[in-house]
């Protein structure tokens, strides 16, 4: 049954070419599956640090998340040191995905 929908498909053209990816097209795509992976793991920062500080009740009254204003209110929220030593290692975290992605952003618009 197989052959004769593969003959059929065939006698009528409406097979379309695929194309077989070479070694380079499968780096690309697995650097792109990083990225991609990065963005969710940001994501996700983002989030834990949202529900940290929301826990104890700090509460952000500008207008946009994740603006430098909003960075630099999340550095100068005044915690206990167990709580500031937290949030520093997710800021930290959330710091080094950003430069990650800007370096993997800027790295696939100069070679890529």
């Amino acid at each position: 049954m197989d052959a004769r929908n593969i003959a059929i498909n065939l006698a009528n053209g409406t097979y379309k070419p695929v194309h077989i990816p070479d070694d380079e097209d499968l780096k690309v795509k697995e650097y792109i599956r990083m990225t991609n992976n990065f963005k969710k793991e940001l994501k996700k920062i983002k989030q834990h640090i949202l529900a940290y500080v929301l826990r104890p009740g700090y509460n952000y009254d500008g207008k946009s998340k994740w603006t430098i204003v909003h960075i630099k209110w999340l550095r100068n929220l005044e915690m206990n040191f167990i709580e500031k030593e937290i949030l520093n290692e997710y800021l930290a975290q959330y710091d080094l995905l950003v430069d990650n992605l800007l370096n993997y952003c800027l790295y696939q618009h100069l070679y890529l």
